[in-house]
């Protein structure tokens, strides 16, 4: 992801009138067209079926460009703001448009989208892509997996399990993970399994079919990719520890096309050179089945009846499950967060978490919300990485509660409940519980933390 760029072109002045100069296509859209969708919408990637890069496509789109700008569902990246959630913190390499960008894709389709000069364009800018420098090392699948020639409406999720054969623990400083075919993989989930129990589960060919998760009970999410995500880094003088022995599965969302493709998505990491001195870990936290004598874990909900359950009524449109969960250490123990992403399946519409705080230092709030996703899309599932190196990340400590809330819409409106109840030949919706297939739900945090001293 690229830092956002504001091309003051687009509000230059008219000498003569002192207005606002027309918004063009070669002076101020197809920059941002190329810096921002570019990674998606071109030939061989993930959006190769809607490519507007050339001025007569963008102009035929313009007003489909406008809507899906403003809508800000693209630049896909959930992190949003509501009157619920106003986190204090900013995210790295939020890919986003601002106001004004956005602006100039609506004018410029509210004005008949006009050409502008052909012949004095403005530059293009070229993606900064960010890669691993050396040295790395390569984990690829043992084989390459081939998509089904007729895959329907029906995506695969497949778990290829990596051994990174390590004889002594070992730290993850960053990593990178590079498609084999753009035109296929949609996003991509590393879980680390320090225990193996993977490989009980691959067949002869490396991998196995995967929904949900990892299909392992002792897995942690460690990263998550999708087209136009950078180099994954974790903060400075901290790494992620992989014991002796781990194993890391790569799940594999492959989007479906007509015909049959082949792909053997590699995963490159940057080892630290030495143990660092802070330590680091990434926790999964949420799908807690039921209420603890503690108050804390599942808490009742308006269809339990006074008795907490996990379970979203057949058409319910805005049901909300709420976990609570205790921060451990006790009350000298202090993280800096640095990353945090939600997961939920196919009937999850908005995810939120908050910080319930024991003490409260400057600049903090007893009751604070870390992040929403209020256009939750299993499709998008990506980390969001607050900026530890420069401090500017929340601080939780023993003993602080982190509150999850997930909203589930599980009626016909949904339209990935119909995907998910038509793949599985039912015609109007169930009720909805806990699990990992594709009719049942999760509210799960993966949150990644540094111990440090306050």
């Amino acid at each position: 992801m690229s830092t956002l760029v504001f091309f003051a072109c687009a509000q230059a002045v008219d000498q003569e009138d002192s207005r606002p100069s027309a918004i063009t296509w070669h002076q101020d859209v197809a920059p941002l067209v190329a810096q921002h969708c570019s990674s998606c919408h071109s030939k061989n990637n993930i959006g190769s079926f809607l490519q507007f890069s050339d001025y007569s496509t963008a102009k035929i789109l313009a007003n489909l460009l406008a809507e899906k700008v403003q809508s800000k569902e693209m630049p896909p990246f959930l992190a949003g703001q509501t009157e619920d959630c106003q986190p204090k913190h900013s995210w790295k390499d939020d890919p986003r448009l601002s106001a004004q960008e956005i602006a100039l894709f609506v004018d410029w389709a509210a004005n008949g989208a006009p050409e502008g000069d052909a012949t004095n364009p403005a530059p293009l800018p070229n993606p900064t892509t960010k890669h691993l420098s050396e040295p790395y090392t390569v984990l690829t699948p043992d084989n390459a997996f081939t998509t089904p020639s007729e895959q329907g409406i029906e995506d695969e999720f497949i778990c290829f399990v990596l051994d990174p054969e390590l004889n002594q623990t070992q730290w993850i400083q960053a990593l990178e993970v590079i498609p084999d075919n753009t035109k296929v993989v949609h996003h991509v989930v590393l879980f680390l399994d320090n225990q193996a129990q993977s490989e009980s589960l691959k067949n002869d060919q490396g991998w196995y079919t995967c929904f949900g998760g990892s299909g392992t009970g002792s897995t942690e999410i460690i990263a998550a990719w999708a087209p136009g995500t950078p180099v994954i880094e974790y903060p400075e003088n901290a790494g992620l520890e992989i014991p002796q022995g781990s194993r890391l599965i790569m799940q594999m969302h492959y989007h479906p096309v007509d015909t049959a493709q082949t792909d053997q998505t590699q995963l490159h990491i940057q080892w630290s050179q030495t143990e660092p001195s802070n330590e680091t870990m990434v926790v999964l936290r949420g799908n807690n089945g039921s209420l603890g004598s503690d108050g804390l874990g599942l808490q009742a909900g308006e269809n339990d009846n006074g008795e907490a359950e996990f379970r979203i009524p057949a058409n319910a449109a805005a049901h909300k499950e709420t976990m609570r969960i205790e921060v451990e250490g006790g009350p000298n123990k202090s993280y800096q967060l640095f990353m945090l992403g939600h997961h939920m399946h196919y009937f999850g519409t908005d995810m939120r978490v908050y910080v319930e705080r024991n003490t409260v230092k400057d600049n903090e709030d007893a009751d604070e919300c870390l992040l929403q996703t209020p256009k939750w899309d299993y499709n998008w599932q990506l980390m969001y990485f607050f900026d530890a190196d420069n401090n500017n990340a929340p601080i939780v400590r023993g003993g602080d509660i982190l509150r999850l809330e997930c909203i589930y819409n599980n009626t016909m409106d949904n339209p990935d409940a119909v995907k998910a109840l038509t793949e599985q030949s039912l015609t109007a919706p169930i009720d909805v519980g806990l699990g990992e297939g594709t009719l049942d739900e999760m509210c799960l945090a993966a949150i990644g933390l540094t111990i440090i001293e306050e």
